[in-house]
Order: structure tokens, then C-alpha cells, then sequence
């Protein structure tokens, strides 16, 4: 990157007329680096087309008749990718936040390469060395004389048809191989949110999503939070949780809360305090024992407590999420289960809750054997993992679902390292738009 750079004109409106022209000056202010991740980013796009250059590409793109979005916002797209907000700005008019708002309803390119680059640009030199070396018999001598970055490494590696959108395996491997386990991270999210939708084309590039409203979070209080902690381990980190996201937390122990008939003396003290009116959404975190000598089956209170919100008035087309953490006894898990299921909207399994059809509810529930008590220092790994989804989703702004798909990793990859102790994790929900907390 160089440290001065050309000074941009004052923006104006983007007309087709003039387009080339802003393509000229967003060309100039770009160096060797950017031409070349901009080229890598936007290869998807050009639909066949042969072009030599960053310019003719960008170009080719926004006038291509294939494309379904206007030129500007292509052209936004691209700079914010490039973390070029000073050119945003100034050509554009647009700010970082105003271009996020714009990308939540769907943009065209690839999250696939969107990927690779931010993978090239965690890397070090030295790894980078280091991954050239790991594939010398898949890169000639002649090729590793020309790279200059991991996206070189990626783009030989396509052309040899061993690394794509789907084919991951490979990039996986080297970034184990240095010993990059954020970067691992980041490709297993990837793969999580691919699979989960619906719209992406054997090219790897995404269909434009119809624009989806979000809940409506501009009330006092972001949410009410209820915690029924029967195990006296987590219920203190989802109380500093929650009201780090700005929710007033009921919180309640074993002993004052042991039958489902109690459900209704809870909401009832919650609606004396008249927060459900003020809040945008409402959630349950039920940390629950189930043994033979338990009288009360450990899911009946969350289905309890769901019904009565999901009657409530003051509820009425609010998210209701419920996260449920249930320790059984080895003779009582659900062991037909599978170790680790992600159910979308209006689906049902035999593990789900009975009001599947209700609108607006978000259920997850996460079984294990009793014998982890046995460790006085035990936490538990599902409400660690659905905690630091809930504040680094809010912190980068992402949607509650995005958010949540890092929960279904951590139980995996918990279930990969500990096959004596196996979590089995349930979700479903009927959300009918995007939550941002």
C-alpha cells in the first residue's frame, strides 16, 4: 500500500454516460496490490469475457447487460471489498456504514473470493513462503517465481481445478499446516453460512436476495432476558452477557423455580415491572438436570414459559429466542439424536419444539450426559459458545442466525475432540426477518 495518494474529484452522480470516466480515476488511485485482488474479487462476473487489465475489467462489469445491479452500487461493492472508503466517499458519497446497509439486501460478488482475500491478507511473508513450499508439486517453479501473494497461490490452484467455491479441502489443509487456526476458523464459518443457502449458482456467485425487513429493535430496552439456572455454573456469565447487549435480566435459581406451574408467577413479576411493553424482543436461558429422580421433565418449564410468551400481547410479533441446556443421565439422552442438527424455518424434528408453526421463535436446546458435573470447575461449552456468538454478533452487526452458525462449529468440533462426551445440539426457528442485536 502506498502512503500518498492522488488527490480524488469532487464526487457527482454516477450516470452511464460518465461511468468510464470514474472508472479512470478510481483506476489511477489504485495500486499495482488492489488491481490485482480488484481482478481476483470480480472474475466471477465478467461472464466469459478475456480482459488484459483492473480497468477493462471494471468496466466490463458494470456495463455488462448480464448484470442485475445498477453500476454504482457494483462499483460500491468492489471499493468496500477493497477497503477503499476514502474513494467511496468521495466518489460515491458513501460512508462504511451507509455501504453495509446497502450489502445486508445481497450483492454479487463471490463470498467465496471475498474469503480468499481476506485470507491473503492475514498472511505473513514468511507463510506465505512457507504455503508455496507445502504445494511445490502443484506449483511449477516458473509459476512460484511470479507470486506475490496468496491469491496468486489461489488463482494456480483453480486453473488446476483443485481449489473452488466447494473445494476447500486443500487451502484447509496448508492453513493447518502453518498452524493458522483463525484462518481455519474463518473457512469452516464459510462452509456453514454456504450451506445454508439456497441461492448460490454452481459459479460460486450469489443470486441478488430480494430485500428482507428486519425487526424493529428501536425500543428502551433491547430485550428482556428470564435465566433459570438449576446448575449454579453458567447463569452469572449469561447475566453479565445479556446485559452487555443491553437486556433486562431476570435471573432465578433452583429452588425458585422447580414445577412448570411456576412459569406464570415468573411473567407475572416480569409484567409488574411493565419491560415487556418496552423491549424489543424477549429470550430464556434454561440451564437444567434431568436425573431419575427428577419429577419434572427438564424441557417442560422452556416449552411453558414459550407458550405464555408466545400468547402474551406485549409479545405480539417480537423475536422470542430460548436457549436450553439440558444435563442428563446416561440413560435419559437423547442418544438417537445426532450429535450436532441445524433445522431452518418451518421445519420440525423430533427433538423441536411443539409450536414450529408459531411466527418469531428461535429454539435451541443442547443435551449432555450428567457425568460432566462431576467436575466442580465444569462450564459449559454450548452456553460459552451461544455467549460469545450473541457479542461478537452484535459487535460486527450480524445477523442472528450468521451469528449463531459459529455455535454449531464450536459443538462440532467439541464432539471431533471428545468422543466420550458428545453434545447434542438442536435448532430450529420461525424467525420471518433478520435480527441484528
Amino acid at each position: 500500500m502506498v502512503g500518498s495518494r492522488p488527490k480524488l474529484p469532487h464526487p457527482h452522480s454516477v450516470m452511464a454516460g460518465e461511468f468510464c470516466s470514474v472508472v479512470n480515476h478510481v483506476i489511477d488511485v489504485l495500486t499495482i496490490d488492489e488491481c490485482k485482488t480488484l481482478m481476483f474479487l470480480t472474475s466471477d462476473l465478467l461472464f466469459g469475457q478475456r480482459v488484459e487489465d483492473a480497468r477493462s475489467a471494471l468496466v466490463a462489469i458494470v456495463t455488462c447487460s448480464g448484470q442485475s445491479r445498477p453500476a454504482d452500487i457494483i462499483m460500491m461493492e468492489v471499493l468496500f471489498h477493497l477497503k477503499r472508503f476514502d474513494i467511496l466517499k468521495q466518489i460515491l458519497g458513501k460512508n462504511r456504514e451507509q455501504v453495509e446497509e446497502e450489502l445486508r439486501r445481497g450483492g454479487v460478488i463471490s463470498p467465496y473470493r471475498v474469503l480468499m482475500k481476506d485470507l491473503s491478507e492475514s498472511l505473513e511473508t514468511d507463510e506465505l513462503q512457507s504455503i508455496i513450499f507445502l504445494l511445490h508439486n502443484r506449483i511449477t517453479k516458473k509459476q512460484a517465481k511470479q507470486i506475490t501473494s496468496f491469491l496468486d497461490v489461489v488463482s494456480v490452484l483453480e486453473q488446476t481445478g483443485e481449489v473452488s467455491s466447494e473445494q476447500l479441502e486443500l487451502i484447509e489443509k496448508c492453513m493447518r499446516n502453518i498452524r493458522r487456526n483463525d484462518l481455519i476458523k474463518k473457512i469452516q464459518s464459510y462452509r456453514v453460512c454456504e450451506t445454508a443457502k439456497l441461492s448460490v449458482c454452481e459459479t460460486g456467485v450469489q443470486h441478488i436476495q430480494v430485500p428482507v425487513d428486519e425487526y424493529n429493535m428501536n425500543y428502551d430496552l433491547r430485550g428482556v432476558c428470564v435465566i433459570i439456572d438449576c446448575t449454579g455454573n453458567d447463569g452469572e456469565m449469561l447475566t453479565h452477557t445479556f446485559k452487555q447487549l443491553g437486556f433486562h435480566v431476570f435471573s432465578y435459581t433452583q429452588t425458585q423455580v422447580c414445577e412448570v406451574c411456576e412459569v406464570h408467577l415468573i411473567m407475572k413479576t416480569i409484567n409488574q415491572n411493565s419491560v415487556l411493553q418496552r423491549a424489543a424482543m424477549f429470550t430464556c436461558c434454561l440451564l437444567n438436570t434431568h436425573t431419575h429422580a427428577s419429577h419434572t421433565p427438564p424441557l417442560n418449564t422452556h416449552i411453558k414459559l414459550m407458550e405464555v410468551c408466545v400468547e402474551c400481547e406485549m409479545l405480539k410479533e417480537k423475536p422470542k429466542l430460548f436457549f436450553n441446556h439440558t444435563i442428563r443421565s446416561d440413560q435419559n439422552l437423547q442418544t438417537d439424536a445426532l450429535p450436532c442438527t441445524t433445522h431452518t424455518s418451518h421445519t420440525r424434528s423430533p427433538h423441536t419444539h411443539p409450536l414450529h408453526n408459531t411466527e418469531d421463535v428461535l429454539w435451541s436446546v443442547c443435551e449432555t450426559a450428567v457425568e460432566i458435573l462431576d467436575g466442580n470447575e465444569h462450564s459449559s461449552v454450548y452456553l460459552q459458545a451461544v455467549s460469545s456468538a450473541l457479542l461478537q454478533g452484535h459487535t460486527r452487526r450480524l445477523h442472528l442466525l450468521d451469528a449463531l452458525t459459529e455455535v454449531n462449529r464450536e459443538i462440532l468440533e467439541h464432539n471431533r475432540r471428545n468422543p466420550g462426551n458428545i453434545h447434542h445440539l438442536t435448532f430450529t426457528h420461525t424467525l420471518r426477518k433478520r435480527l441484528y442485536l
